[in-house]
């Protein structure tokens, strides 16, 4: 009989102290990470709203190679899904499927895991931010029946989850920010152009290595501006590269900074150049600069198709300053490639 009363004294604290978790747990769990992305919403809208690329940025898919994943579906919107199974702790088996969205503002995909009783939800809200860019928060939002809440009290969503939403999220970054623009759409045509007068300094760059471009037009660039400061010159019109030679291992280029017809300048790398006059072939590249390549394909196949024959130096104009616009979908650079004077 006295061990019948521990027992049930026992229980009862049991009872109580679960009844008091009971009351004092959550209802939901909820749970947002934040990042900024220098693209538009409409950019970062497109990538959310398919598991297509999902994987180029999970914070998942590197911690097991060998997960298996499978898709349902549409390719694009509601009703598209993904399911993955892994034996990996921190992966599982599981699904997601798209139940929501508004276009450039919000995609909310609820999620099952194996052996867990809820189906939470995983939103993404996108906001505009400056510059063109986008807030992008992404959620965790579920609602807790049952006994869920007496475990909520032992459960820290923050830690568990926290690291994962902000690692996938700055891998979102990298991947929206470094994907390349279409060019499809290029125009081309024969325009006249008057000459145009640069500052400019030189060099060889290899040309397949981005980076060292993009570093070194950097660097020639930010010498120039300095120079033209020091001698109280004003730009008369946007940025230029002159191409004097390319092929598969290097590529020889001029940085310009226009001026004045008649400047002189006083320093001992730095040139007075000037591109060549009269008719060109213009090409309007707008994106990022990693796909001006394909722009300057199409204007060599409008070479090719009109017999038509160059005469001095290709040259590009950046129009947009990328300091001011971080939106790369809307950055403007102008190809020109001289046919000289009838």
């Amino acid at each position: 009989m006295k061990a019948l009363k521990i027992i049930g004294v026992i229980l009862g604290i049991l009872i109580l102290i679960g009844l008091i978790l009971y009351l004092s747990g959550p209802d939901k769990y909820y749970m947002e990470r934040s990042i900024v992305i220098n693209a538009s919403p409409a950019v970062v809208y497109n990538e959310l709203n398919s598991y297509k690329d999902f994987n180029k940025w999970s914070p998942w898919f590197t911690k097991d190679p060998n997960t298996e994943y499978a898709y349902e579906g549409p390719e694009v919107g509601i009703g598209t899904k993904m399911s993955w199974t892994s034996e990996h702790k921190d992966v599982g088996s599981g699904s997601m499927w798209i139940i929501e969205n508004e276009e450039n503002k919000m995609v909310n995909s609820r999620m099952a895991f194996g052996g867990y009783p809820g189906e939470p939800n995983a939103r993404f809200i996108l906001e505009e931010a400056e510059n063109g860019s986008t807030k992008v928060t992404w959620t965790y939002e579920e609602e807790l029946h049952g006994i869920a809440p007496v475990f909520a009290v032992f459960f820290d969503l923050e830690s568990m989850l926290g690291p994962d939403y902000e690692d996938g999220l700055s891998k979102l970054k990298t991947y929206v920010e470094s994907k390349p623009t279409k060019t499809a759409d290029a125009a081309v045509s024969v325009v006249n152009m008057e000459p145009i007068t640069y500052i400019g300094l030189e060099a060889t760059v290899d040309a397949s290595n981005i980076e060292a471009i993009s570093s070194t037009m950097a660097t020639l660039y930010g010498q120039l501006m300095q120079a033209a400061e020091t001698s109280n010159l004003k730009m008369s019109g946007a940025p230029l590269a002159v191409y004097k030679s390319f092929d598969e291992d290097n590529m020889e280029i001029i940085c310009g900074l226009p001026v004045q017809k008649g400047t002189t300048i006083n320093h001992e790398s730095i040139t007075i150049g000037e591109t060549l006059g009269g008719k060109v072939i213009k090409a309007v590249h707008k994106g990022n600069y990693d796909k001006l390549p394909f722009t300057h394909d199409k204007v060599n196949e409008y070479i090719k198709n009109n017999n038509l024959q160059i005469v001095g130096y290709p040259y590009e104009v950046y129009i947009t300053d990328p300091e001011q616009v971080s939106d790369t979908s809307q950055w403007i650079t102008e190809v020109y490639y001289p046919l000289g004077k009838e």
